[in-house]
């Protein structure tokens, strides 16, 4: 579900950067859906300035593709749940 995000051309192109990041993340992760990724070196490591990057992820998390997972984080990792409609989504069904 989260390569079929990639390829939709109504999500904005910043938006696919930081999903694509995320995804590699999460292939390296020892967590099934949740990427932990550099606080500091984020921004750059997608190409973004610092407040294109916390926009992009903003908009992830309002479309319900992502969620941060506050007890796995800290000072130097962000721990980000990518979201999967009917698997991992308890707050309820993404519509798109």
């Amino acid at each position: 579900m989260t390569f079929q995000r990639l390829s939709d051309a109504a999500i904005p192109e910043r938006e696919r950067r930081l999903l694509a990041w995320l995804a590699y993340h999460l292939m390296m992760s020892e967590h099934a859906d949740t990427a932990f990724v550099t606080r500091r070196f984020l921004a750059s490591d997608v190409r973004m300035t610092a407040a294109d990057a916390e926009a992009a992820l903003d908009a992830l998390v309002d479309r319900g593709f992502v969620r941060a997972d506050h007890g796995a984080s800290d000072e130097h990792q962000l721990a980000l749940r990518l979201i999967v409609q009917g698997m991992n989504d308890e707050c309820g069904p993404w519509e798109h």
